[in-house]
């Protein structure tokens, strides 16, 4: 069994309601993705910052089935992968705008966002 952990701060300006659909994705991949024992996610309001912790059941778990599964492409992209058509601009710019990070566009750790 491995866990992993990731600590994601918010953009400044995110509203409450994006960053909650980002935890209540995050919290529900357990449901869908096989291998992946438990997803945990939450938010320090005073930092903004997303806490999030992974139990597999191996690492195979974790580098195979798990990132390609249908659901981690289809919802977990859209908020941590820089290739992700919302980080690069395939959905309207107010919509883009409010992501909640993403690794390349919106992370305020990568100090290439550009402030909403």
């Amino acid at each position: 069994m491995i866990r992993r952990f990731y600590v994601l701060p918010l953009m400044p300006g995110v509203p409450d309601v994006k960053a909650q659909e980002m935890i209540a994705v995050l919290d529900a991949a357990d449901r869908f993705i096989p291998g992946l024992l438990d997803s945990s996610a939450g938010v320090d309001l005073d930092s903004r910052t997303v806490l999030w912790e992974n139990t597999f059941v191996d690492e195979a778990s974790y580098s195979g089935p798990y990132m390609v599964h249908p659901y981690h492409i289809g919802a977990i992209d859209n908020y941590v992968m820089p290739d992700s058509p919302f980080c690069k601009g395939a959905v309207g710019a107010q919509e883009t705008r409010w992501m909640p990070w993403n690794v390349t566009c919106l992370s305020v750790e990568s100090g290439r966002a550009d402030p909403p």
